[in-house]
């Protein structure tokens, strides 16, 4: 049969292990930014070089070299990002409908043992009263086999009482 608590269970530490993946990918698109900047600061003649950029063959910029790079390195960067904050939206969206399913399996599940529990009881109510009616029938006897004995003790007590009494006088 399916096992509810372990698919939950399952479904609970994949959550957790695609949290723990996104961050670690924020952190990665962090270390090549920390990187690049450290590159900087090491190499300042890097800041003083200046290089052309055709284009589309319609115009010629002379630009620092860094600051293009710089320019495309972080744009590049905060695209990734982007992407992967964009790819959470969907990955919200997909959860939200498997969530969806996943109710709908649960009361599907519930349902299919809320008959087999009505039947189950049903059952158990049919056992009950047969063992009760029974019982009754036992007890019926045990009462009339007690009240017997009483009857014959009181009239026994009696006969003893009226032959004591005859030997007194």
């Amino acid at each position: 049969m399916f096992d509810l608590q372990a698919f939950e269970n399952a479904r609970c530490s994949l959550l957790i292990n695609y949290g723990f993946m996104k961050n670690i990918l924020n952190i990665l698109l962090i270390i090549p930014i920390i990187l690049y900047i450290l590159l900087l600061f090491i190499n300042l003649d890097l800041l003083s070089l200046k290089g052309s950029i055709n284009l589309f063959w319609l115009t010629t910029i002379d630009i620092s070299i860094i600051s293009f790079t710089t320019i495309f390195f972080l744009s590049y960067i905060l695209i990734v990002y982007l992407l992967l904050k964009f790819s959470n939206l969907f990955t919200v969206f997909k959860n939200k409908a498997l969530e969806g399913k996943v109710n709908k399996l649960k009361a599907t599940i519930q349902d299919g043992n809320g008959t087999m529990i009505n039947e189950l009881i049903s059952k158990f109510d049919k056992v009950l009263e047969k063992n009760n009616q029974s019982n009754e029938k036992i007890l019926e006897k045990y009462k009339k086999v007690n009240d017997k004995t009483i009857l014959d003790l009181t009239y026994e007590i009696g006969d003893l009482k009226r032959k004591i009494e005859k030997i007194k006088k």
